[in-house]
């Protein structure tokens, strides 16, 4: 995962879910700076979204760092955080489970289903290839 911006004083504070989100549609924050030098170079202004991007309060820190360490703990890598390592966390570091285990799940959800949209257009761009490649004498496909 890529390092999260981090809004210590003032500013757009986002939820994680809405910083998760950001980077995973955007990319790092270095592609970010290379597309907001694109749009200033081709003399337009770039978009409010670029420029003001979600930043975590110092207040969910925690729960982002835990989340980036529960990450290894996937029994499917593309699969949920198991509540058997969130409830271990949370034990080992003093948070409260339940509130542990709503923040990491409701992030957890926005990776899934970006994961999830991403093999939908692989899937689709795939049959896309196959459905516009060429037929072969006899009627078969190459």
């Amino acid at each position: 995962m890529v390092a999260i911006p981090r809004n210590p004083r003032g500013g757009r504070g986002g939820k994680l879910t809405e910083v998760l989100d950001h980077q995973l549609r955007l990319g790092d924050a270095e592609t970010q700076e290379k597309v907001i030098e694109a749009h200033k170079a081709r003399g337009l202004t770039p978009p409010d979204h670029l420029l003001d991007p979600p930043k975590i309060e110092l207040r969910f820190l925690l729960y982002w760092e835990a989340y980036q360490d529960l990450q290894t703990s996937r029994v499917n890598p593309r699969g949920m955080i198991p509540i058997g390592a969130i409830l271990d966390y949370a034990n080992r570091y003093g948070i409260d489970p339940d509130t542990l285990k709503r923040i990491v799940w409701n992030v957890d959800k926005t990776l899934l289903e970006h994961w999830k949209n991403a093999d939908k257009a692989a899937a689709a761009q795939a049959e896309a290839e196959r459905d516009n490649k060429p037929a072969l004498p006899g009627g078969g496909r190459s």
